[in-house]
């Protein structure tokens, strides 16, 4: 009995630690690889898209196709004697024709292949881009899921201080220190206190919906959180000229609209080699088989005639063609397709200055973001001296008790500011380094190592 219930209770554990375990930034992001939607669909679609390369440079090898075609026939008519006897005269036939052909030169099959190759090129690109665009959703979503969660505890932490600040209150009133409408202003406070934790845990399960969904996963019970103080803030952050440069070389939107400049090159060169001569090798070989034919007379006898039949014919040509009257097509067509040319330039540059805006506002968000943190630090060091002086100054009557409750909801302001300051500051390093293109699993790896604390997800049953 008691081996049994051992091994029930072994199989019940190992089943838990199965369907549940502890998130971090890392497995998350992991697992959206694996699992996300999105990405899913831009990776199907660029190997799906990739095979048009080569199709486009299957029309510059050489075809060949084989034509095959077979029959019986028989025909039936009177003969020529005087008994009106019918004649009946069946035969086969079988004709193959086997043909080459090769575009010598043909420019418009030419850019084709090149426009269809950087198409291919440019998917790829759409592909990684996507990647890496998935690293910041997940990191935001994640970072919204574990600021609610602290919001959660900040608030509980209110709340303690203010029932603390109600049973010291209510004491005085038995005491006749204070009054009842004292008392009931830090009932309002610590019931006004009950209302905003419910909300926030209402929001931590809708931001674990979010998230569970993005990363294709809803078995985490717990998350780790940033730690008290993170390496990653006092990382150096290398010069804007750095960063620009990166950028330059290295970011993905820059490749995509260079791509659709040189696609929209190879169009132009496509559309406008309609117009040149092409020249086309073609060749031909034919069989004609008849290898049976027959007579037979009504009231006699078969006889097979033995007229075995057998033609071979080989021809060969080259082809040139060229297009001397198009009524018009030929110009607007170029016209066309210089204007989007045109347009895919200035679409280019348009998207190089607001990708280096980017880079210079998120850098100059992380040099001041370090700066916004040390300044919230000290705001909170002053809170917390505050609120003890005035838990002193409370107890000795010098202050209200509504000013020891201000003071209690500026700690927790002041506190829950500061973490979303390191977030946000996390948050942003991640972004510049996706828009400079430089942003590796490593990148990711180092930032997860400053998530250690551990805080379990309340569940729906937990809810109040």
């Amino acid at each position: 009995m008691i081996v049994r219930l051992f091994y029930t209770l072994a199989f019940a554990a190992f089943t838990a630690s199965a369907h549940s375990y502890t998130l971090d930034l890392n497995t998350a992001f992991e697992k959206a690889q694996k699992n996300n939607l999105p990405l899913q669909e831009s990776r199907l679609r660029w190997l799906k898209n990739k095979n048009d390369k080569n199709i486009a440079l299957s029309h510059l090898l050489p075809q060949i196709k084989l034509n095959y075609s077979g029959g019986k026939s028989r025909i039936i008519y009177p003969s020529s004697e005087k008994n009106n006897q019918e004649i009946k005269r069946a035969y086969q036939e079988d004709i193959s024709t086997l043909s080459l052909t090769q575009e010598l030169v043909n420019m418009n099959q030419y850019y084709t292949y090149s426009q269809a190759s950087q198409k291919a090129t440019q998917d790829l690109f759409i592909y990684q881009q996507a990647l890496q665009n998935l690293a910041l959703t997940v990191a935001d979503q994640y970072f919204r899921l574990v600021l609610s969660m602290e919001n959660v505890e900040f608030l509980k932490a209110e709340e303690k201080e203010t029932k603390k600040r109600y049973r010291d209150v209510e004491a005085q009133v038995r005491a006749g220190a204070m009054t009842k409408a004292q008392l009931l202003e830090v009932r309002a406070q610590a019931e006004r206190v009950q209302a905003q934790i419910i909300e926030a845990e209402q929001l931590v399960q809708n931001n674990r919906d979010i998230l569970a969904d993005s990363i294709g996963c809803a078995q985490f019970t717990k998350i780790k959180v940033l730690q008290n103080d993170p390496s990653t803030l006092d990382s150096t952050i290398p010069s804007l000229k750095h960063w620009i440069d990166d950028t330059q070389h290295n970011n993905l939107t820059l490749k995509i609209a260079n791509s659709d400049v040189l696609q929209a090159e190879f169009l132009q060169k496509a559309t406008l080699a309609n117009y040149l001569p092409t020249l086309s090798l073609n060749t031909n070989y034919q069989r004609y088989d008849y290898p049976s034919q027959s007579l037979k007379s009504v009231g006699s006898q078969e006889v097979n005639t033995q007229d075995v039949r057998d033609n071979h014919s080989y021809n060969g040509s080259l082809v040139v063609q060229y297009p001397l009257l198009t009524s018009g097509n030929r110009y607007y067509s170029n016209q066309k397709y210089q204007a989007n040319l045109k347009l895919s330039k200035v679409t280019q540059k348009n998207i190089e200055l607001e990708t280096l805006r980017t880079v210079k506002k998120l850098h100059r968000e992380l040099i001041a973001g370090k700066n916004v943190i040390d300044t919230k630090r000290t705001a909170l060091s002053s809170s917390e001296a505050m609120l003890s002086l005035s838990q002193i100054s409370f107890r000795e009557g010098a202050v209200t008790v509504l000013e020891t409750l201000e003071n209690i909801s500026n700690v927790r302001r002041d506190s829950q500011s500061l973490e979303i300051s390191k977030y946000h500051y996390i948050l942003d390093l991640i972004q510049l380094l996706i828009v400079a293109g430089i942003i590796t699993p490593t990148d990711m790896m180092e930032i997860n190592k400053d998530f250690t604390k551990i805080y379990p997800i309340p569940s729906d049953t937990d809810l109040r």
